[in-house]
């Protein structure tokens, strides 16, 4: 079975992961898959916003099939001279497991504007034991804020690679805070000739420590729901998504704040 199962995995998912390694925070998943308006290590230039220091750990169950988990680890330094982050995120099950470790820095250059790099570092292991696949990449996004209620965020993914086949994309999102208990959320990726994906969500707060979230993403159309709890220097994130071929994926995610 196991086999089989290999074989499969290969010939369906490894063609798509050659492509490159998504990897989401839980809450970015649950308002819609959220790349460059993403918190942790998506867009680098969001980490001189962030206030506090940070430790997490997530798990992300693929279409409710236990072999495929991806787990992330990360740390944050906001700093006003520079932030930074760094992130280990493994995906796979046990004769095929992609890794990738990630880097992040972050410099305000204006109370209102950041600009950050990101570097990526990927290899896979257990399946071609005397061919291991390496690659590594470069990201670079900027965060603005036009008012108290609006930011905007540009993302630039690959534009430094090692394989051709990865696509130079630019994402682009706006946060609109509608009230002090309710966000929006809304972002387009672009591979620079068509729209790859649009997502859009919203982050309502219904008590002072109970977010729900909702959203949903483009290609195929697939709704996301989420939540999130904190207690004390504790942050927990719940997220879901239903892909309208391939079923349930579910994700969960703890912080710690410092």
């Amino acid at each position: 079975m196991k086999l089989i199962f290999s074989f499969c995995f290969c010939w369906v998912f490894l063609p798509i992961l050659s492509s490159g390694f998504e990897v989401y925070d839980v809450k970015s998943l649950s308002l819609g898959r959220l790349n460059a308006l993403g918190e942790t290590l998506s867009n680098p230039s969001a980490l001189s916003f962030q206030e506090k220091r940070s430790v997490g750990i997530s798990v992300q169950n693929h279409f409710c099939i236990k072999e495929l988990n991806t787990c992330s680890t990360y740390v944050l330094f906001p700093d006003p001279r520079l932030a930074c982050g760094f992130g280990i995120s493994g995906y796979g099950f046990e004769n095929y497991r992609l890794w990738m470790f990630r880097s992040a820095f972050s410099k305000k250059i204006h109370s209102k504007l950041s600009l950050g790099v990101g570097f990526s570092y990927e290899f896979v292991s257990g399946l071609y034991d005397d061919n291991i696949a390496k690659t590594i990449g470069a990201n670079f996004g900027l965060s603005f804020f036009v008012s108290e209620y609006i930011q905007c965020v540009l993302l630039f993914e690959n534009f430094v690679n090692e394989l051709e086949l990865w696509q130079k994309n630019i994402s682009g999102g706006m946060k609109y805070i509608l009230s002090k208990d309710c966000c929006l959320f809304l972002e387009g990726k672009s591979d620079f000739l068509s729209f790859q994906r649009i997502s859009a969500g919203t982050d309502y707060e219904l008590l002072e420590q109970f977010h729900l979230r909702a959203g949903f993403y483009s290609n195929p159309l697939t709704p996301t729901f989420g939540l999130s709890f904190t207690t004390g220097n504790m942050l927990i994130d719940v997220a879901c998504d239903k892909h309208s071929y391939l079923g349930y994926s579910t994700s969960l995610g703890i912080a710690f704040q410092f």
